[in-house]
């Protein structure tokens, strides 16, 4: 019950999520499995705020980066473009 109610809030997450690559600044979107078994980061702006990360390959130049966390909003850029890793 504990691990459905994780995956289900992982799932929620991931609709509402999207990453830009810190390489090329690509937006894209991951799938559930892949948002579930990477790990989070934390990385600082020049201006010391603090940003949430995850080490992902970018699928346009296909680098492995720290990709930006984007939500809400900023996730509708990459909805609609069929973009999920696998």
């Amino acid at each position: 019950m504990v691990l459905l109610s994780l995956w289900l809030y992982v799932r929620l997450v991931t609709q509402r999520t999207a990453y830009k690559c810190a390489s090329c600044g690509n937006v894209f979107q991951v799938s559930t499995v892949v948002n579930f078994f990477t790990t989070s980061s934390m990385g600082k702006n020049p201006d010391g705020t603090y940003f949430s990360a995850k080490k992902l390959t970018c699928p346009k130049c296909g680098k492995v980066t720290k990709a930006r966390v984007l939500k809400r909003a900023d996730a509708r850029a990459a909805r609609g473009s069929g973009r999920l890793l696998k």
